[in-house]
């Protein structure tokens, strides 16, 4: 599939200086699409959890103050490592 120049050069531009709260990880991309959308419920099972407490994580970069990220990701990785737990013992 080609693109025309002009959506390609806005895609470009858009990448290179995202809009603040824009996710543009492909991970969660692919989640928000596939997992996210049409369901209420979504993030509720062991691995919605651990893609909500990742997204956190990484979100988390983006605070300024060194002791209230530190804290924010500290609390993220927990949810991570208990959700990631749970998944693995097929909880």
């Amino acid at each position: 599939m080609a693109f025309s120049r002009s959506y390609t050069l806005k895609l470009e531009i858009i990448m290179a200086n995202p809009p603040l709260l824009t996710v543009t990880n492909p991970w969660l991309l692919w989640l928000f699409l596939h997992g996210w959308e049409g369901d209420p419920g979504w993030g509720k099972s062991h691995a919605g959890q651990v893609a909500i407490a990742t997204a956190i994580h990484e979100l988390a970069n983006q605070v300024e103050d060194a002791e209230a990220r530190k804290q924010i990701q500290a609390v993220a990785a927990k949810s991570i490592a208990r959700s990631g737990e749970k998944l693995s013992a097929g909880l």
